[in-house]
């Protein structure tokens, strides 16, 4: 919903409700994308409060300048810094939540606020606009969770542009990035995020193996069209049932178990451990280039007395193995398609004898 925040009429006479009813009755929860912040020439906000959006800079030539991929031209940005504007939005979008059944809050943010900000204030006064702005935005989000606590927020910013302290601790990235699916870029930006972001998606498509594990988060949304007869099926059934059940293992601590590599020729893997579950799971890339068949990967977090079973989930493959020999020596991985992954999952079976 942007700039308007009403469901269309024309599409749903009735609103939102009657899907949310729908899916409510099987279990499912509704997400509803919203964008409050970007304001266009021409709609209600533009007309009949002028004074709460933020003008764009008043320089011969600047509606020319490219935005999120859009001239500037006819766009504002509706001010979170300003009480009144900041009120009556989170009571438009609380009616909204709750008339039409809510559950999930998806935010984006296809605009570039520096600008605005920067134009807004006088040259000693720099940042101002700026620091209140954000301090609005995020009572605002404050406000949505005392209303309905139990909500999540989907913080998409135009793919991954709000991924900062302040909002995770608020809300979770759904999608956090628009540059989606490429293989080795996807293991690259997963490697970094893993080390400070515990819970994030993106999309996923099912063509192979390789391609759908380099697309694999604690969340994910499948990305094919289902009127499609020629998919996989098959195929795309056993990955997501795989995913299924190593997924909740993202919780774990997680170690990278290679270096960070972008080259076609390399091997990338990582490894989630639960140590209060005694399980986890290895993630194994071998990339297009790569000519090793095989690499050993020293796990990391596991108890060097015990004994842990490791089994390969495509092939179904089972070793055991001590901590002490997976931390030391290092478990063999081999992918013999080019490019290849794997994934290994394992749990603790006692103390070696």
């Amino acid at each position: 919903m942007v700039d308007q925040w009403e469901p269309d009429p024309a599409r749903f006479p009735r609103g939102l409700r009657p899907i949310s009813d729908h899916a409510h009755a099987r279990g499912v929860k509704t997400i509803v994308w919203f964008e409050p912040e970007h304001i266009w020439t021409g709609s209600w906000l533009y007309e009949n409060h002028p004074q709460w959006l933020l003008q764009p800079p008043q320089v011969p030539g600047i509606e020319q300048t490219i935005n999120q991929g859009q001239r500037l031209e006819g766009r504002y940005l509706l001010d979170m810094g300003n009480e009144e504007a900041r009120n009556w939005i989170f009571k438009h979008y609380a009616k909204l939540i709750k008339e039409q059944g809510i559950d999930l809050y998806r935010q984006d943010f296809n605009i570039e606020p520096l600008l605005f900000w920067r134009a807004n204030d006088a040259g000693d006064r720099q940042g101002i606009t700026e620091i209140r702005y954000i301090e609005g935005y995020l009572r605002f989000w404050d406000d949505l969770l005392v209303l309905k606590p139990d909500m999540l927020i989907d913080t998409c910013a135009s793919g991954g542009r709000r991924i900062d302290l302040e909002t995770l601790q608020r809300s979770v990235p759904l999608w956090r990035s628009d540059y989606a699916y490429e293989p080795i870029g996807m293991q690259c930006h997963s490697y970094g995020l893993f080390f400070w972001v515990p819970y994030f998606g993106s999309g996923a498509l099912v063509l192979d193996r390789y391609h759908f594990r380099s697309n694999t988060y604690p969340s994910i949304v499948l990305n094919c069209d289902a009127r499609n007869k020629t998919l996989d099926y098959d195929l795309m059934r056993t990955l997501l049932g795989q995913w299924r059940v190593f997924a909740p293992d993202y919780r774990g601590d997680y170690y990278p178990l290679t270096p960070y590599a972008t080259g076609e020729d390399a091997w990338l893997a990582w490894q989630f451990d639960r140590p209060e579950e005694g399980r986890g799971f290895i993630q194994a890339f071998r990339r297009p280039r790569n000519t090793f068949y095989g690499i050993d990967l020293k796990l990391h977090g596991l108890l060097p007395e015990t004994a842990y079973e490791l089994t390969d989930m495509d092939t179904g493959r089972t070793v055991r193995l001590t901590g002490k020999e997976l931390r030391e020596k290092g478990l063999p991985v081999e992918i013999a398609e080019q490019p290849g992954a794997a994934v290994i999952r394992y749990h603790a079976v006692g103390l070696n004898p």
